[in-house]
């Protein structure tokens, strides 16, 4: 396919933690983990505002940004490693051996940033020339994450990156690209990570058994909150208030807020299509979904719904729907020294169909959902969803 921009390639090369500053280590993987080998790489793309010519950025900015994740890959270092499964492993490991590298590209196009990077409906294939590539696997060694940092000239930068789930969940990687973010941004001569801000790898604790963005502001959020409200009190119905929550915190014993891996369990809810799209389906599917979120708020519900979801993975519905990521992330806060990112937006939505979630990118309260359809469907739903907030 002829794309009408283009994309030129300024340098590709491996980076590496500090020679000879982590040991080699194998990283066991649990059960959150092992659930994650059949799920596509994620990939998202951070944008920021920065106005530099090509020879300005390879000079000054880029030295910075390969410099600091050499430094952060160092505590993070599984995510420079491998996925194996050696012959004389029960199941597969992450290894990490000195040298390990990932992937890193460089890149400019001449693309329109302000359009690309934008909350309206996009042609999808404009994005994909900005997603970094795994690189293939040798010797069944799986890498593990690729970046790419793209230059708009005196325009603005992209840093994409794709991780494999199986390395790290949605909090793991937004841990990481903060991390970076602050050692990018911070003097040399700064602590680059805080004890209570290293990556806590111990896994004793885990026992196995066409893109757009729409934005929902507090008022709006407040108006949805009043309405199901109301609606809950006519119906005479009770509803449990529900909230986003990895599994970390409802294990016993609990995980900390730093721990590296994945600790999310799927949070399954159905009901009926004729209800859902009746007067009161908000109300509905806010019930059923608090009631659903309640069921996993154990270590024992969090197993079973581990075992339920593997036993019920070949047979979904025929219309189902997925949600990723979480406005409780923190993703806009990764500032590498250029100010807040313009727009974060997930590229895997335009393959798992997924709704992805994150907070607003002006740091007020509210939240941000990034959706893929075709653009008959985006027409009907930026309609549909706009006149909603209004008469609410």
């Amino acid at each position: 396919m002829k794309y009408p921009y283009t994309m030129k390639v300024l340098e590709q090369c491996r980076i590496s933690p500090p020679s000879g500053s982590v040991p080699q280590i194998s990283l066991p993987l649990t059960i959150f983990d092992i659930r994650m080998l059949c799920v596509p790489p994620v990939t998202r793309f951070f944008y920021y505002k920065i106005h530099r010519s090509e020879t300005e950025f390879m000079d000054t900015v880029l030295p910075s940004i390969k410099s600091s994740l050499a430094l952060t890959l160092q505590q993070f270092f599984p995510l420079a490693g491998n996925l194996i499964w050696s012959p004389q492993s029960s199941k597969p490991e992450i290894l990490y051996m000195d040298g390990d590298s990932i992937s890193f590209t460089v890149a400019e196009s001449d693309l329109d940033f302000i359009h690309v990077s934008g909350n309206h409906p996009r042609n999808a294939n404009m994005l994909y020339p900005l997603i970094p590539q795994l690189p293939p696997t040798c010797d069944a060694m799986v890498p593990l994450l690729a970046l790419q940092v793209t230059l708009f000239p005196n325009s603005g930068i992209c840093i994409g990156t794709t991780v494999s789930h199986v390395v790290a969940d949605g909090k793991t990687s937004s841990h990481f690209m903060k991390s970076w973010a602050s050692v990018c941004r911070l003097s040399k001569d700064t602590p680059f990570m805080t004890p209570s801000s290293l990556p806590f790898y111990d896994r004793m604790t885990m026992k196995d058994t066409n893109e757009a963005t729409f934005v929902l502001g507090q008022p709006e959020i407040d108006r949805i909150k009043r309405w199901v409200l109301i609606r809950i009190i006519e119906k005479n119905m009770k509803l449990e208030k529900p909230s986003f929550n990895l599994s970390t915190t409802h294990l016993n014993p609990a995980l900390p807020e730093n721990y590296f891996g994945n600790c999310n369990v799927r949070c399954s809810a159905a009901a009926n299509k004729e209800d859902l799209l009746g007067e009161d389906g908000i109300v509905i599917a806010s019930e059923i979904i608090g009631k659903g979120i309640q069921n996993i708020r154990s270590t024992e519900g969090i197993l079973e719904a581990i075992q339920n979801e593997v036993a019920n993975f070949w047979t979904l519905p025929e219309h189902f729907f997925l949600t990723a990521g979480s406005p409780k992330f923190g993703v806009y806060v990764t500032d590498f020294g250029w100010g807040r990112p313009k727009k974060v937006e997930v590229a895997a939505i335009d393959f798992t169909k997924a709704i992805c979630l994150c907070e607003l990118s002006d740091g007020e309260v509210g939240l941000e959902f990034g959706l893929t359809l075709s653009k008959v469907e985006m027409d009907t739903f930026a309609s549909h969803f706009a006149d909603t907030l209004k008469a609410l």
